[in-house]
């Protein structure tokens, strides 16, 4: 008999609640958990992603795919504090007013 995991990343990323996201996270090594699994929360849910942004800034962890929704969700903050190989000298562009 085979079952589901429900404790697995696999399974919490894509059907627990937010707070079991948060909850898994806390209690597991970041660093080893393929973050993008949870890219489409942040895109769904403006307060998941500010959330998962303070939780990475507190670990000391940038994830390329979930600081990318900086650009979606209009955080100039976070877009301003990536690595320089994540986020180009030139993402300022995207602040500028339209003419």
């Amino acid at each position: 008999m085979s079952g589901v995991d429900k404790a697995s990343w696999d399974y919490v990323s894509q059907y627990a609640s937010e707070a079991e996201v948060f909850a898994y996270l806390e209690q597991n090594n970041i660093q080893r958990t393929d973050l993008g699994r949870i890219a489409w929360r942040c895109r769904q849910s403006p307060d998941f992603y500010r959330q998962i942004i303070k939780l990475l800034a507190e670990r000391h962890v940038w994830d390329d795919t979930l600081t990318s929704y900086a650009v979606y969700h209009n955080d100039k903050v976070t877009l301003g504090s990536g690595s320089s190989t994540s986020i180009p000298k030139s993402s300022d562009r995207f602040w500028t007013p339209l003419s």
